[in-house]
């Protein structure tokens, strides 16, 4: 069997990334220019960082033609997070004052489930990829910005990988696309994960061809970005691949020094000890910067692949139990992958039933720490004037 070809370009070398310190200067010049056509997608929920941004840069910045669309994502009645109702009606009633005089509302529900016969099946990926459905959806808009500070893994990443596509689908391509974020550590520590489903399933569409009943055995290597209290979610992903090598990811350099460490020391067990990986198999990305997470996937899975060529490669498989600026990169990698026709690049996770908030108090008072993040991922340069 001949070497396989490897394509080596990667589009988000360098990426464009706005940092905390540059954030609001950045939409300040960017918004003087008062004929964009903008779409700002945000997620309904209890998060206190639903609005944030909404709120201080972009509606106090824009005067220009501002579309916000909600997107309701419904868990189904037994939800835990139904408990904070209370909270995402504050949210809502927030927004609608944000907007008041400054942009429209909008409402698209993406269903997180479906019935299949006596039984139900997760289909938010799917849906997710069926809020803008072709060109038409987008071609009149100047700017889209997917807020990803309240939307759930399972939505931003098919979201934001078909809004890439149809943008990239447009032959002049003057669509620009920003992903925003107000990450926060200490408020998603407090924000906890409840019910997680019994199995893992990949993201649409980045399903990676993980079908193992061909004749021939294709290796799988999975890449695991740790955070932290993951351990049965790494167990069951780890049971649905059944991997042929693991490389897990860690934060570093990291705002905290000691968080590599630390994870390591969470799951030295598990990785070392039970699964047996090896040391040197480990992968360190920049815990704040998406295209460093993109560039070692990327690197890794075309080393694989040259390397394995002689057996027809490998497929590679990504899960995002941290960050959502590291779940970025991610994306950002697959999507690059499926775009080159490289098929066999999956994103796999677990997702979970709803959510508990642990300390009311303490979250609200989290708010003063959110740090702001723009990922400028497609589009055009920018006239202020």
């Amino acid at each position: 069997m001949g070497e396989q070809k490897i394509n080596n370009y990667m589009r988000w070398k360098p990426g464009i990334l706005i940092k905390p310190e540059n954030f609001i200067s950045f939409w300040q010049d960017y918004l003087k220019n008062t004929k964009r056509t903008i779409c700002y997608v945000l997620g309904k929920g209890f998060d206190l960082r639903m609005n944030f941004i909404l709120d201080k840069v972009i509606a106090n910045h824009s005067g220009n033609n501002l579309s916000c669309l909600l997107i309701e994502y419904a868990e189904g009645e037994n939800s835990p997070s139904h408990l904070f109702d209370d909270l995402v009606n504050t949210n809502i009633a927030d927004l609608k004052k944000i907007l008041k005089k400054k942009g429209t509302l909008s409402h698209k529900v993406v269903n997180m489930w479906e019935e299949d016969g006596y039984t139900k099946r997760r289909v938010s990926s799917l849906k997710a990829s069926m809020v803008f459905e072709n060109i038409e959806d987008i071609k009149d808009y100047s700017d889209i910005i997917i807020d990803i500070s309240s939307l759930p893994r399972s939505i931003y990443i098919s979201l934001i990988g078909k809004v890439l596509w149809l943008i990239d689908s447009l032959l002049n391509k003057e669509v620009n696309l920003f992903v925003v974020a107000a990450e926060n550590a200490e408020t998603d520590k407090l924000i906890e994960e409840i019910g997680i489903d019994e199995s893992a399933s990949t993201q649409h569409p980045f399903d990676g061809n993980l079908d193992r009943s061909s004749e021939q055995e294709i290796p799988i290597i999975w890449l695991p970005i740790l955070g932290e209290g993951k351990k049965e979610q790494l167990e069951k992903v780890y049971k649905y691949l059944d991997p042929d090598e693991i490389c897990p990811i860690l934060p570093l350099p990291a705002k905290n020094p000691r968080r590599c460490d630390d994870l390591v020391l969470e799951y030295y067990d598990f990785l070392f000890n039970i699964l047996q990986i090896e040391k040197q198999n480990i992968i360190y990305a920049a815990e704040q910067n998406p295209f460093s997470v993109y560039e070692q996937i990327q690197k890794s899975f075309k080393s694989y692949q040259k390397s394995l060529s002689s057996i027809g490669g490998c497929k590679m498989a990504l899960s995002t139990f941290s960050s959502k600026l590291l779940s970025l990169g991610a994306l950002l990698a697959s999507y690059e992958l499926f775009i080159q026709n490289e098929k066999d690049v999956s994103i796999v996770n677990i997702e979970s039933q709803g959510y508990n908030i642990i300390d009311r108090k303490r979250i609200s008072r989290s708010a003063k720490n959110n740090e702001l993040f723009a990922l400028w991922l497609t589009g055009q340069p920018y006239e202020t004037s």
